[in-house]
């Protein structure tokens, strides 16, 4: 028998709510800066911590503050 991946609209709609309401009160919290900032950084390709971020216009990030995963030499420090 295959199991269906078919959700009732009703619990997708709650789904919805809940991510909706999650995202508007993460939101507000950085924008009012109440959040430990902690950026990692993979180090791979190039790309930075905080490359694509939204936020990066109204945060406060310092270079001291991001942590890196990959040393110079191409090791890993540690796993996220």
């Amino acid at each position: 028998m295959s199991r269906s991946a078919l959700v009732k609209k009703e619990e997708l709609d709650k789904y919805i709510e809940l991510v909706k309401s999650k995202y508007l009160e993460v939101s507000e919290l950085i924008r009012n800066n109440q959040f430990p900032i902690a950026p990692v950084d993979k180090g791979k390709s190039g790309s930075r911590a905080c490359q694509y971020c939204t936020y990066r216009d109204i945060c406060y990030v310092r270079e001291k503050q991001v942590k890196y995963l990959i040393n110079e030499e191409g090791e890993n420090n540690e796993t996220v």
